[in-house]
């Protein structure tokens, strides 16, 4: 049983987070290939979920037909070994926002890998990990699965995939992401692959995040993990060498960017995530579904959607706050810049929005990373299986 943590004093604009824990074995994997100490780090070696995350190829009843360095293992055929994806295993997650005697406004972030994890809260009492916390990018309708996967690659068109006669958003190296493209067409060529199969949620996009800042303790993604390619489209595949590791430059806005596999989470294209109304900047989500019909972007807030009890700021601006959750989404813009707060921005926009999201980037790069958010007609987008 592991826990690990990390503060975030809120009133500081600071980006950097402080760990919950003084172990010395907590060390991100970093560039190509990971060094002894990350290697054998506990990130890396024997706390999941980080050390199960993986590269794999998932077939379209949801099988893996293989692992990253498998014999069978390609970034590239998914006609016949399916598309390539990334497995993050469950985790379960606790947002302290209790007080501390010296009354400082903080939120620490836990992550947890085994039910009956005891955490310290700031106030001094504890709270035990239940079924309860399970982070909510691993429930459908309700039931916990064991993991998702999340496309390795930014979402390509694959017409007539496999001779079957359907058009399919695929994850596959060595072709041209599709973007600029409206939402309900992208849903349908993911859902087209087969049952369990949607476009990235906001559930996953919130746990890729929540793992990213428990991993480098840090609220700047370019200075964690680079830049990404905000100045052409990149073919997807850059990371193949990287595999299951993490890579990024500031030197300059033309390189890809990967986290642990899921390759230009931000840079290249603008990326639609599903399951999130904005309704007068006011936020909703709808719970992964199997029920497709609840996927959809003309009502608003939709069935199955509930309130987050938070608005989004109607400031354009750089992220100086966050409403303390899965999910981080800007409530307030106000005298932040790229290296203070959350270092990304966002560009809010009046009425009922489907179609704010989350990990992309564009324009030159100044939305890249997970904190920025914007509102556009259309964009790219990536796969994800749980089922």
């Amino acid at each position: 049983m592991t826990t690990i943590g990390v503060k975030h004093v809120t009133n500081n604009s600071n980006p950097v987070l402080t760990r919950m824990t003084t172990s010395a074995n907590i060390l991100p994997g970093w560039n190509n290939g990971l060094t002894s100490a990350q290697a054998t780090s506990l990130l890396n070696s024997t706390m999941s979920p980080y050390s199960g995350m993986t590269r794999c190829n998932v077939w379209l009843n949801g099988t893996v037909t293989a692992i990253y360095g498998d014999r069978c293992y390609t970034d590239t055929d998914s006609t016949n070994m399916g598309p390539c994806m990334v497995k993050i295993p469950a985790f379960y997650y606790y947002v302290d926002t209790s007080m501390a005697a010296d009354a400082t406004p903080r939120v620490v972030y836990w992550i947890s890998n085994a039910l009956g994890d005891v955490i310290t809260k700031e106030d001094t009492t504890t709270h035990t990990i239940v079924a309860g916390d399970i982070h909510p990018a691993f429930q459908l309708d309700g039931v916990t699965k064991s993991a998702v996967y999340i496309a390795s690659y930014e979402g390509s068109e694959a017409v007539n995939f496999g001779g079957g006669g359907v058009t399919i958003l695929n994850s596959a190296s060595g072709v041209t992401p599709l973007g600029n493209t409206l939402k309900a067409t992208l849903r349908g060529y993911a859902e087209a692959v087969g049952l369990g199969w949607e476009l990235m949620s906001v559930q996953s996009y919130g746990a890729v995040a929540y793992l990213f800042i428990n991993e480098y303790a840090s609220l700047n993604c370019h200075s964690s993990l680079g830049n990404g390619c905000t100045t052409a489209v990149l073919t997807t595949g850059g990371s193949i060498l990287n595999g299951n590791t993490s890579y990024g430059t500031t030197a300059n806005s033309t390189t890809y960017m990967t986290y642990r596999g899921l390759e230009n989470l931000w840079g290249n294209y603008l990326t639609w995530i599903d399951g999130l109304h904005i309704v007068t900047y006011q936020a909703w989500t709808l719970p992964q579904t199997a029920t497709r019909a609840n996927y959809q972007d003309t009502v608003f807030p939709g069935t199955g959607y509930a309130d987050q009890g938070f608005a989004l700021t109607s400031t354009n601006d750089y992220v100086t706050s966050t409403f303390p959750s899965w999910m981080f989404l800007g409530t307030a813009a106000t005298g932040g810049d790229a290296s203070k707060y959350y270092c990304n921005i966002i560009t809010p926009a009046a009425g009922n929005r489907s179609y704010y999201f989350g990990p992309g980037s564009g324009s030159g790069g100044i939305f890249g990373g997970f904190f920025g958010t914007n509102a556009v007609a259309s964009a790219g987008s990536r796969t994800q299986y749980i089922g």
